[in-house]
This record gives C-alpha cells, sequence and structure tokens, in this order.
C-alpha cells in the first residue's frame, strides 16, 4: 500500500509540474549568478550574505521603463516579461543603440554568464516598458506597469522640470494610483551636479535616488535636491552596451537600478509587508553618510538590503516619502478610470507594435552614460558617459 501511495504521488507530482501547478522550485535550488570582481557594489552591499538569507528577488516584477530590454542577451535568459512598447518598438529589444534599459535590468535580475553579468536579485521578474522619445506617456507607462503586476518601477530617466509641470501629463496622478496599488517607484536624481528639480525624481511618492562611490563618497556630478531620499552604488560601475562592449559607467541610473533590485531582495524577504513598509524598512536602515540627517545630497543615507533585512525596524516605521505624497494627492486621488494601456494594446507580444509616442512634450534624458566615448544631446543639454574599459596588456 506505501508503494502505491508513494507511486500516485509521484505521478500526481508530474502532472502538476507538467501543468505547472504548485510546483515552484525551492530558492535553493536555482543556481546563482558568480559576481565578477569588478561589480564592487556586491561586496559593499554583502549581496551574498542577503542571498543566503533566502532573499533573492523572488515573486517580485521589477517593471524598467526605458529603452527596451534584450531578452536574448543570456544574462536575462527566463527573466524577462513581455512588457510593451510604447513607442511602437519592441520592447524585448533596446530601441536604441545605448542599451541602456538592458544595462539597468542586468544590475536588476542579470544571471552572470558574461562579465558583469549578476545582478544584485536575480529571481526577480523584469517587466520591459519602452518610453519613447518623450514624457508624455510616462502616466500610461506607470499606470500600464502597475495593472501588470510590477511591484517595483524603475525609471531611470529625468527632465529638468518641476512635477508641478507634470500634472498635465498624468504623471503625478499615476504615481498616486501606483502606490494606491502597492508599487514602490524609484528615479534618478540627475546627472548634473546642481541643484535641479527633475521629473520623475521629484514627484511625490517617488523615491529618488543618488549615487556614491565604493567609499559612501556622493558622485559630484549626482543632482542635489530635497526629494532625494536615498543613496546607492552609481559609480564606476561595470556594465555592456547593446553590442556587448564592455566598459564602466557613472550615474544615477545605475544607483536607481541597483536601488530597484535592493527593494526586491527586501520584499521577497518580507512578501507581506506593504510598499510603506518597505520602503520604510530601506529608510529605517540606511546609513547616513552628510550631515546628521537627510540632505539634498544623500537623503537619509545609502542604503543597505542586509541591514534592512537583519534590523528590527517597527511595522509603523516613519515613511515621509509617501507621507509627501499624501499631503499633495490624497489616497484615492489617482484617477483610476484612466487607461492604463494604449488603445493598440497586443497584449505584450514581442515584436509587436504597441502605440505611438507623443512628438510634443519635454524630453527625458536617460541618466547613464553609454557605453564608450558617446555623448548625447538633449535640448540644448548634455550628458558625459563612461570610459571603456581597459584590459592590461
Amino acid at each position: 500500500m506505501t508503494r502505491r501511495l508513494t507511486a500516485l504521488t509521484a505521478a500526481l507530482l508530474l502532472a502538476a509540474t507538467a501543468l505547472g501547478i504548485g510546483t515552484a522550485a525551492p530558492t535553493s535550488a536555482r543556481a546563482l549568478p558568480k559576481p565578477d570582481e569588478d561589480q564592487w557594489w556586491f561586496t559593499v552591499w554583502g549581496i551574498e550574505k542577503v542571498w543566503a538569507t533566502g532573499a533573492r528577488g523572488q515573486g517580485i516584477t521589477v517593471a524598467v521603463i526605458d529603452d527596451g530590454v534584450d531578452a536574448s542577451r543570456p544574462e536575462l535568459k527566463g527573466r524577462v516579461l513581455p512588457g510593451l512598447g510604447f513607442d511602437g518598438s519592441n520592447p524585448w529589444k533596446n530601441s536604441t543603440s545605448r542599451g541602456h534599459g538592458t544595462a539597468m535590468a542586468v544590475y536588476i535580475a542579470g544571471q552572470g554568464h558574461a562579465w558583469a553579468g549578476a545582478g544584485v536579485a536575480p529571481e526577480a521578474k523584469i517587466l520591459p516598458i519602452t518610453n519613447g522619445p518623450g514624457l508624455t506617456d510616462l502616466g500610461k507607462q506607470i499606470r500600464y506597469a502597475v495593472d501588470h503586476g510590477a511591484k517595483v518601477i524603475n525609471m531611470s530617466i529625468a527632465t529638468e522640470n518641476p512635477c508641478d509641470d507634470a500634472i498635465d501629463l498624468d504623471i503625478p496622478a499615476a504615481v498616486r494610483y501606483a502606490v494606491d496599488h502597492g508599487a514602490l517607484l524609484f528615479a534618478g536624481a540627475g546627472n548634473d551636479g546642481r541643484r535641479t528639480d527633475n521629473v520623475p525624481a521629484d514627484c511625490p511618492g517617488v523615491v529618488s535616488v543618488a549615487a556614491v562611490d565604493d567609499r559612501a563618497k556622493v558622485w559630484t556630478k549626482s543632482t542635489r535636491s530635497s526629494s532625494v531620499a536615498l543613496a546607492a552604488p552609481g559609480v564606476h560601475m561595470a556594465s555592456r552596451n547593446s553590442k556587448g562592449a564592455e566598459g564602466y559607467s557613472d550615474g544615477t541610473s545605475d544607483a536607481t537600478a541597483l536601488m530597484s533590485g535592493a527593494a526586491a531582495l527586501v520584499w521577497s524577504k518580507y512578501p507581506d509587508l506593504t510598499n510603506r513598509q518597505i520602503l520604510a524598512r530601506l529608510l529605517a536602515s540606511a546609513k547616513d553618510i552628510g550631515p546628521k540627517g537627510p540632505d539634498d545630497a544623500s537623503g537619509f543615507g545609502i542604503a543597505l538590503p542586509l541591514t534592512a533585512i537583519q534590523k528590527k525596524i517597527p511595522a509603523d516605521a516613519p515613511n515621509p516619502v509617501f507621507d509627501a505624497l499624501d499631503r499633495a494627492l490624497p489616497p484615492g486621488s489617482g484617477n483610476p478610470t484612466s487607461s492604463p494601456t494604449p488603445d493598440t494594446d497586443t497584449g505584450g507580444v514581442p515584436g509587436a507594435s504597441s502605440g505611438t509616442a507623443a512628438s510634443s512634450g519635454p524630453k527625458p534624458v536617460v541618466i547613464i552614460g553609454g557605453l564608450g566615448a558617446l555623448l548625447i544631446a538633449i535640448a540644448g543639454g548634455a550628458i558625459a558617459f563612461i570610459r571603456t574599459r581597459r584590459r592590461p596588456h
């Protein structure tokens, strides 16, 4: 009888496996990527110690609103969801030669298989959303991300404008919608080194991220703003462009992607916590590196995902980022009846056209330097970029 039951159990397990029912492999069963020695943030953040706690990003979808994510890259095998191309492009390919969205996705969920190919949250899923040439559709993109399961939204784009100027673009209301539906939004503070207001980072409810180096110093070109909430690694960052060329970048784009990955790690450890509680945990565990208390350069300090997991933090810990949102837009005021998806939505089929980007509106600056000697001028401004990786002779 015992043998028959064992055989029946095995048969049921095989059937369940075939149907994909209740057969998720335990976290420890997955092979973890091996970080390259150039990925210094793994050491500073103690990422492999984080993984040892069982937190690897499992169960968390991170939307990457960018120029697409190349799902064919071995570093991202099995991690990229269908997504949507709001500008008519294929979200599974980069719509620009920089490969910016792919680089962000690798920072978050890279599987290894190439130099600098390890991500900090290798079991997270990536939802690619191409943002086109303007911010006009950003509100719709945020809503689409939320309505398609994203718990974390990564926005490594910025345009120099107060958030009040983005009201007509639906961005503040979309942020409110995302937070009301349980998501966290991260955006780079900017790369001009001045005190400026940038959308979407300065919109209430968005976590504005500064960049620091491996010595916990704020990058000189990291934008200063009263909205800066957290800092993350973003200097001398090993990465690859769309053609696979190796190099290093500096920027709050990189820091934002790693911050999104850190949030995915903490959330995968505490899946029952709300977005408010996860962000409060990240803020409470950050290491203050500037003047005592929050400052315009590094916010509440450097995010420390291992500390955020291990530290005892009250369930009602303060969350000034969401408090500011509540003062600006009360809960429920995010216009939930707005369509989160263009009328031409193809259901996220890779390669299909989905909507057309508007030709007017402010132009976003992708806030990471492209690999190699690349310089992009946008709206009379410019961005300085990364140095090509040098190999010893």
